[in-house]
């Protein structure tokens, strides 16, 4: 049974409600895709993609992608600040070196600066093939809008959320012996999240996905989701006190993030803690089934 005291990260930022969060998702989910390309076009290939993925450090304050060799055994790293909306060219021990504000930019005028830059940190034009990703929904800022327009005070709060969600992750990941596991923002989701480990029975592999992630198909606020893999098939799942199960689809246990914000400031780190710590023990006995 996960101790779900011991899942409350110490730096947890209360959670307030906004109407301009969401915009400010959307927006910076655009961003976020120009820093996975990077990684993508000038980084080491990875089967499972990490080399566009993105980690959340505290010390920038930021959305960091992976290490991209450059000539004479020089590295650097790109990256996404959120709260006051930029992309970052990073030196290898997380540095900020160069900053493009993105606030009543234009997106493309961002992509051109960051790949420009990379370009010439790498010392060559893309050494990979972009794989097609799925394409995201049609918005201003993609047809020439002013980046950060009506959500300024957005963006803080986005922040927010994803500075929590990694240290929600890791405080999990300790607690179910599996540090070593990553805690991953993936751009084309612009999901948060870590993949646990869990064998009943010795053989197969099962596994409880954990995370944040933007509004989508199966919740249409930002929710705080575990998934469990195989999925397993019930048509009455067990109650939760915080969040509940959603069958339509895999199955997905999901607490929005609104819900969240409407408790005292005091406790909500405490019921996300609780949302997991039950969530993940209900979906280890519906995988034991399976």
């Amino acid at each position: 049974m996960i101790d779900s005291a011991a899942l409350i990260p110490r730096s947890w930022h209360s959670f307030e409600g906004s109407l301009e969060r969401g915009e400010a998702w959307r927006q910076l989910h655009h961003a976020a895709r120009l820093v996975g390309h990077v990684g993508g076009l000038w980084g080491k290939s990875a089967k499972d993609m990490s080399h566009m993925a993105l980690e959340w450090r505290p010390g920038p304050r930021a959305l960091v992608g992976a290490k991209i060799a450059g000539p004479g055994g020089k590295s650097f790293r790109v990256g996404l600040r959120l709260d006051e909306p930029s992309l970052l060219v990073l030196d290898s021990s997380h540095s900020v070196l160069q900053r493009f504000d993105l606030l009543g930019r234009q997106l493309t005028e961002g992509r051109t600066w960051l790949f420009d830059r990379a370009e010439k940190l790498a010392g060559e034009s893309a050494r990979n093939d972009l794989l097609r990703e799925t394409r995201l929904d049609l918005h201003p800022v993609t047809a020439g809008s002013p980046f950060g327009g009506g959500c300024e005070d957005g963006f803080a709060g986005v922040e927010r959320a994803y500075a929590n969600a990694d240290g929600m992750l890791r405080s999990l990941a300790e607690e179910l012996g599996q540090a070593d596991v990553s805690v991953r923002c993936w751009p084309h989701h612009f999901d948060i999240a870590a993949l646990f480990a869990y064998d009943a029975d010795g053989e197969g592999r099962r596994t409880v996905g954990c995370g944040l992630s933007p509004a989508g198909n199966r919740c249409d606020r930002a929710y705080w989701y575990i998934g469990p893999y195989p999925s397993p098939v019930v048509t009455s799942p067990p109650q939760m006190e915080r969040g509940s199960w959603l069958t339509k689809g895999p199955l997905l246990a999901a607490l929005p993030l609104a819900d969240v914000a409407a408790l005292s400031k005091d406790i909500q780190a405490a019921a996300v803690a609780e949302f997991f710590a039950v969530g993940i023990a209900q979906a280890r006995e519906m995988l034991a089934k399976v």
